[in-house]
């Protein structure tokens, strides 16, 4: 079975231009924030909770039924962020509907051909050192979905 990697994707108004700044962000916000997923233990849904978990933030999961519903309202604005599928979410950075703040894979992802950077810029690092929250420290800012892809 191959892996299918998720990219973190917010709201295109949202005050952030990197997982840096987006993790800040939610420390800041994160009673006022909320998460969208394809419902409760989809494959949307367990990303964003260990990646919530890996932060230290408990921010609202507003479970959807299916991936379509949770980016029309991220689209919209009407939710805060998600962990979508590789094939929308990157296409929907690429068309500016909403921002790519990083890709959840150790593996370069040929749609977004960037590099990762090293763990210590995703993940604190007592978060890291606990080796349960893969998706932390999988995690690889994108820089930018729309010029990444082009040749």
């Amino acid at each position: 079975m191959s892996e299918s990697p998720r990219i973190l994707i917010a709201r295109k108004d949202l005050p952030v231009n990197n997982l840096k700044e987006f993790v800040a962000y939610i420390k800041a916000n994160e009673s006022k924030m909320q998460f969208g997923s394809a419902g409760v233990g989809s494959g949307t849904h367990l990303p964003c909770v260990l990646f919530n978990l890996a932060i230290g933030a408990n921010v609202t999961h507003v479970p959807y039924r299916g991936e379509g519903p949770v980016m029309q309202d991220l689209i919209g604005g009407r939710i805060d962020y998600m962990c979508a599928t590789i094939q929308s979410g990157a296409a929907q950075a690429k068309e500016g509907t909403v921002k790519g703040i990083a890709v959840m894979s150790e593996k370069r992802v040929p749609i977004i051909p960037i590099s990762p950077p090293p763990a210590s810029r995703a993940c604190p690092a007592s978060k890291r050192a606990s080796g349960t929250l893969s998706s932390c420290r999988r995690a690889r800012p994108i820089r930018s979905c729309a010029s990444s892809t082009r040749r």
